[in-house]
């Protein structure tokens, strides 16, 4: 059975902790597998909260890929956490958006 984001996310926290680059390396994908367009959220809030910067931007990344999921999501509060305001999520929104349109079109 394929790992939760959360538990992939775990996985690279013990490689860094444990200063083991190759279990992050390999552990990487698997976020990425594992992500859904309800989970960016708690994701991304997981990876602050552990320091995780370059997962926390693998998170984003793959937001911006799947942009129209994402937003989808957000819009109907299946993407959400209790940890964060509308307020924050209009702002993660226009954070992805102004991405998105930079990946997509080079604006």
């Amino acid at each position: 059975r394929p790992l939760s984001v959360a538990h992939a996310l775990e996985l690279c926290a013990f490689g860094r902790l444990y200063m083991l680059p190759s279990l992050v390396e390999e552990a990487r994908p698997l976020v990425a597998a594992a992500m859904s367009a309800d989970e960016f959220v708690p994701a991304l809030l997981l990876c602050q909260e552990q320091g995780a910067e370059d997962e926390a931007q693998a998170v984003f990344e793959w937001a911006v890929a799947h942009y129209d999921e994402v937003v989808d999501a957000l819009e109907r509060g299946g993407a959400r956490s209790s940890l964060i305001d509308e307020d924050d999520i209009r702002a993660l929104r226009e954070q992805l958006r102004a991405a998105m349109l930079q990946a997509r079109y080079g604006l």
